[in-house]
């Protein structure tokens, strides 16, 4: 069996018993050519910006979606409440019709904390490579265990700092202190926090972080990469199948 991440295999163990030696991890994969920061220019990215309504002059922090409550939106605005500065700008990433009563529970929480001006929802963008060179900070501060996060390994790639919180997979998408930061689920202090430590980064340390964000995505993500394992995977599988198939198709006596 395949598993998506470490996360995976351990529930297909764990959770099924399925033994540890009929499963292999294979984590999502990400184009790198797609994904580059040098090939996504400035009118890619300004029209992103317009189709969320965004000015370019503001610190955007963006949560992918959709808008499900296992994301944790809910917590971000909290963390947002407790004294995000002036110039920052969440976008909530996915489509309002998915879950109504979920998005109208976060439309109250935005309101009750005074952050109209800080917090709105962007439609799923067709350019996902711009609307993450948009982003300053990619967050997904989930309050549910995911089974993978390939938005997470794609930010990386464009040299995006990320959050993400302690749960499922998204620990094994992160080098913690080097591309990002993880911060315990549903704690919104912590959240503020590691926000307000990705805000402040400088250009130069900026410019380092991307650099190691997107070789560990390289490392560890790269289509290339991701697709000869599965390939090898596939040539093993079939290899100790071939003296089964000579068999059955050897001439009766």
């Amino acid at each position: 069996m395949i598993a998506v991440s470490e996360w995976v295999a351990e529930a297909l163990t764990q959770e099924h018993g399925i033994a540890t030696e009929r499963i292999r991890v294979v984590p999502p994969a990400v184009d790198l050519a797609e994904h580059d920061p040098e090939r996504v220019h400035g009118p890619r990215v300004a029209a992103v910006a317009e189709r969320w309504g965004l000015d370019l002059g503001r610190r955007i922090l963006v949560v992918p979606g959709p808008l499900v409550r296992a994301h944790g939106h809910l917590v971000l605005i909290e963390a947002l409440a407790r004294g995000a500065s002036e110039d920052v700008v969440a976008v909530l990433v996915g489509s309002t019709d998915a879950e109504p009563a979920y998005v109208r529970e976060i439309e109250r929480a935005i309101r009750t904390a005074g952050l109209g001006e800080k917090v709105r929802f962007g439609a799923p963008p067709e350019d996902e490579p711009a609307a993450l060179q948009l982003a300053d900070v990619v967050i997904l501060p989930a309050i549910e265990p995911l089974p993978s996060a390939r938005v997470i390994a794609a930010a990386q790639a464009m040299g995006r700092p990320v959050i993400v919180s302690g749960l499922g997979a998204l620990p094994e998408c992160v080098q913690p202190a080097s591309t990002g930061w993880i911060v315990r689920a549903g704690d919104a202090g912590e959240l503020a926090w590691a926000i307000g430590r990705a805000i402040a980064m400088d250009e130069e340390v900026r410019a380092r972080l991307a650099l190691r964000a997107r070789a560990f995505a390289a490392e560890t993500f790269a289509l290339e990469r991701v697709g000869r394992r599965l390939l090898d995977l596939y040539d093993g599988l079939l290899s100790r199948a071939e003296p089964d198939t000579r068999a059955s198709r050897s001439p009766r006596g």
